[in-house]
């Protein structure tokens, strides 16, 4: 009986099945003994004991599927691993590859935007013609040159002359001069509608305001009378010059191009805008200007020099302007260079009359781009958008008087504009519209004046 009950539960461990008690089982003289049930003698004897599923696994069998599944998740390990380090991989390639396209991206463009500002003919026109180009050199450039001849037209309304005297009166006023030049000739009209917008404007908030008509800046190598009137946008040098002399009376300085117009006139009658031009330009910064790329950066050497605020109490002021204005005259930092550099130097100021040009170099060679002391604005000096100053701006490739008439009536249009924003009548500004008493435009120039 006993080796029966022995081979019957090996069978039924081979088919699969666990017969209840094998191992709890205490045969002890034929007589059986289960935790679970109790079966007699007979039972066991007259049939089979029950196969029923044990709802345990055995050890063997659970350490046999903790080693298959031990060993599973070994097998699917090094596959997973090796696809998150290949995403990995593979982000980082773009990454770079998006780093590499931009850098070289920029480049490009920095090299395209450094050439344009040498203002190419294709889109720039030229303002000469290469006979006249030869007609206006000279060889002997050692000749003392004459006394230009210029006519210098003063507006005073400063209230206060000195800086010291201001603090003593406890005033908050900033000490503006505006400046602004014309050559001689037709392109002198705008001076017949904006120069009265600038003396009101003047006279309005205690400032002065100077016109410079004629061309003051002397290039060696090139005649004095000879289409001079083209070089007049040089102007801006010598009127920094003269700022600088009498910085005693002044803490900033407007350069304004012939074109450009003051449009915003009332802005001091608000509480807290009595320092409005302080507020444009902090006192540790040298120069405002509009940046000629609207998402360039805020202290962008990219500027438009036809209007221009500058410090005349910042450090770098004056060798500032002196870097400019060698860079106009000779090309460079040499006062002396060769003769051949020099000519192409003087060719380039015929064709191209460029007087931007040569302060963008001057900041480029002066500064780096975190140092530069430049505010580039986009809003505040703009062309036909401007908040405070527009600038009338002539088509790129217009260098005579084609469309002179367009922008005058775009000027008389922003006047009416300015007078309206002051809560006056249509019918008033327009009656109160009227040109200068002067006629800039067929004024003639001196024989002779000096520069004082």
């Amino acid at each position: 009986m006993y080796n029966r009950l022995r081979h019957r539960t090996a069978s039924a461990d081979e088919e699969g099945g666990v017969l209840i008690g094998f191992n709890a089982i205490d045969i002890d003289n034929h007589n059986t003994h289960n935790t679970f049930h109790e079966y007699n003698h007979n039972n066991l004897a007259a049939a089979s004991p029950p196969r029923i599923k044990s709802p345990y696994h055995r050890p063997n069998r659970h350490r046999t599927g903790s080693v298959n599944s031990v060993n599973s998740l070994k097998s699917h390990r090094i596959p997973y691993r090796s696809s998150r380090g290949y995403s990995f991989f593979v982000g980082f390639l773009v990454v770079v590859a998006i780093l590499l396209v931009s850098g070289i991206g920029y480049s490009v463009f920095s090299i395209f935007h450094v050439a344009l500002r040498g203002r190419p003919a294709w889109l720039y026109g030229q303002p000469l013609l290469m006979q006249h180009v030869a007609a206006c050199l000279v060889e002997d450039d050692h000749d003392p040159p004459l006394p230009p001849r210029v006519l210098w037209e003063w507006h005073n309304y400063t209230t206060t002359t000195t800086k010291e005297q201001q603090r003593h009166e406890g005033g908050g006023q900033t000490r503006l001069l505006i400046a602004q030049y014309s050559g001689f000739g037709e392109y002198a009209q705008f001076l017949n509608w904006i120069s009265p917008v600038h003396q009101e404007y003047a006279r309005k908030h205690g400032y002065d305001y100077v016109i410079l008509q004629g061309t003051l800046l002397d290039f060696p190598g090139i005649q004095q009378d000879c289409f001079s009137n083209l070089r007049a946008t040089f102007n801006k040098i010598p009127i920094l010059e003269m700022s600088y002399t009498v910085r005693h009376k002044y803490d900033y300085v407007l350069v304004l191009d012939t074109d450009a117009m003051i449009v915003t006139t009332n802005h001091h009658e608000n509480d807290n805008h009595h320092n409005r031009w302080s507020e444009l330009l902090p006192s540790n910064q040298l120069l405002a200007a509009q940046r000629v790329m609207r998402y360039d950066s805020s202290n962008a050497w990219d500027i438009n020099a036809g209007v221009t605020l500058w410090n005349l109490h910042h450090p770098d002021f004056y060798s500032l302007v002196q870097r400019w204005k060698s860079m106009s005259q000779f090309g460079s930092m040499e006062p002396d260079p060769p003769k051949d550099k020099l000519r192409v130097h003087l060719e380039n100021i015929l064709t191209k009359n460029d007087d931007q040009y040569f302060l963008q170099t001057a900041l480029l060679d002066a500064y780096s781009w975190w140092n530069r002391p430049v505010v580039a604005v986009i809003d505040e000096f703009n062309y036909y958008r401007g908040t405070l100053v527009k600038h009338f701006k002539r088509d790129k490739r217009s260098w005579s008087t084609t469309g002179l008439e367009q922008r005058l009536e775009r000027v008389k249009e922003a006047i009416r504009e300015v007078c309206i924003s002051q809560r006056k009548g249509i019918a008033y500004c327009l009656s109160q519209q009227s040109k200068s008493e002067i006629d800039y435009s067929i004024r003639e120039p001196p024989p002779v004046t000096a520069w004082v």
